[in-house]
């Protein structure tokens, strides 16, 4: 596929241009470019290359996703024509250069001592069950952990993001099917194939 990707940098856009396969992510286009020694790439984050870290979040013609699972094949047809990609850094983060980011605002409500993983309190929505065990054993006693890996995409599509939202926010926003969360670590976030609903968490933050 021939592609054009145009990277935030500053007030400006960085245009690079070159050929890929639809099976290459995004974060293998900007990866070839910088060890190509031409155009100079604006800064981005990436650690894992395989959707564990979250660290290179982004927005991608303006939806959040994390740049090594999003497949240029998935974001246009090889029909021939030229791919446009845009990539800018996440909303409600803290801009380092580029389009890297760190998402402050999502991880600032999540208690020091709290957990990398929790149990999940079971099967909502039209979430799929536990997959058969592949040893062939009694599965009755597996459990399903729940991981955050912090990538930040939550706050950044979030219409509505506050310090705290009491329980009137919190219905009004509900009523009008408007997700939420709150930097104290309450949210309400339900879209294709998400469900998250965080509540009771106190008001960690003082009024002015």
């Amino acid at each position: 596929m021939e592609l054009l990707l145009k990277v935030r940098d500053g007030d400006g856009m960085t245009e690079l241009r070159g050929d890929f396969p639809p099976s290459a992510t995004i974060l293998d286009a900007l990866e070839s470019f910088r060890a190509s020694g031409g155009a100079p790439v604006p800064a981005y984050r990436h650690s894992c290359h395989h959707g564990s870290c979250g660290t290179c979040g982004a927005l991608v013609n303006g939806g959040e996703a994390l740049m090594c699972l999003t497949r240029l094949g998935s974001l246009g047809k090889d029909d021939g024509s030229p791919l446009t990609v845009e990539l800018e850094p996440l909303r409600r983060a803290t801009l380092i250069s580029g389009i890297a980011a760190l998402p402050g605002q999502a991880l600032a409500g999540i208690p020091p001592d709290a957990s990398y993983l929790a149990v999940s309190d079971g099967v909502q929505g039209d979430r799929a069950g536990l997959p058969p065990d592949p040893t062939g054993r009694d599965g009755s006693a597996r459990v399903r952990f729940e991981a955050c890996i912090e990538c930040g995409l939550c706050s950044s599509s979030c219409p509505v993001a506050a310090p705290f939202i009491g329980e009137v926010g919190q219905k009004l926003c509900e009523e009008a099917e408007v997700c939420w969360m709150d930097l104290s670590g309450n949210a309400h976030l339900v879209g294709a194939g998400l469900r998250v609903n965080i509540e009771g968490k106190p008001n960690q933050f003082k009024r002015p």
